[in-house]
């Protein structure tokens, strides 16, 4: 299964952040993006869209991305939520995937990183 020519959401409040995401994933061949900055933004998007699968920081203003995943399970139980965070803590990795996450991902993201994320998304079916 192609993969490549899905959407992506990149939900980050930096945009240095999410750019560096796009740039590793247009690398990848993807080419369909969403970026947002704020969760609840991204929760509307992600109903009005339903991309293939959401990278989202860990820490955000107002809705963080554990609220954002439990969000998002909620409305699609079949969302691959992959979460990020630059505090790698052993805690916030096993709530996320308690709570249903894809995968989680310390920052920096890099090309390996997303290759991991890739390898996943194909292994989980549809």
């Amino acid at each position: 299964m192609n993969i490549m020519g899905k959407k992506v959401m990149i939900l980050d409040d930096q945009e240095f952040s999410r750019a560096t995401a796009i740039t590793l994933l247009k690398n990848k061949g993807f080419k369909e993006f969403i970026e947002c900055s704020d969760a609840q933004d991204a929760l509307e998007k992600y109903k009005k869209t339903k991309p293939y699968f959401v990278i989202t920081d860990i820490i955000l203003p107002g809705m963080s991305g554990k609220e954002f995943l439990k969000k998002v399970l909620e409305f699609d139980p079949k969302a691959r939520v992959f979460v990020m965070s630059v505090l790698s803590r052993e805690e916030d990795m096993r709530d996320c995937l308690d709570l249903g996450s894809a995968g989680f991902l310390s920052k920096p993201l890099t090309e390996n990183k997303i290759e991991h994320v890739i390898y996943a998304l194909k292994h989980m079916g549809d």
